[in-house]
């Protein structure tokens, strides 16, 4: 069954600027910082760092954070659906983003995300 990604660009005052992508899960969104972004091409790993579940309207928000950690921009760019092709890999289908990755646990909330 498929579901909903985003991907955003959050251009954070504190953490620096890196991509959000968030995976429909059941009512809210589970959500990933990745600093680098994530690769298109090859095997080059990327960190993804597992941050607190998003509601919808978190999620969909674009325009300017004025308080707390978050703080900075955020932009939409690209949305679709995912569905798990097995525990570690996900296909995505979205209008620019699309594939098949490999989101692997690392250690505590650090994760690695790499293009199958």
């Amino acid at each position: 069954m498929s579901q909903t990604f985003i991907l955003q660009h959050h251009k954070a005052r504190r953490a620096g600027p890196h991509q959000d992508l968030y995976l429909e899960a059941g009512l809210s969104f589970v959500a990933y910082a990745i600093p680098k972004g994530i690769p298109t091409v090859g095997r080059t790993k990327h960190l993804a760092i597992k941050v607190a579940d998003h509601t919808p309207s978190q999620v969909m928000f674009e325009g300017e954070i004025t308080e707390g950690y978050g703080k900075g921009t955020k932009q939409i760019i690209d949305e679709g659906t995912y569905k798990y092709l097995t525990q570690d890999i996900i296909e995505f289908i979205g209008s620019t983003f699309h594939g098949k990755y490999y989101l692997k646990h690392w250690e505590g909330n650090k994760y690695l995300i790499w293009r199958v």
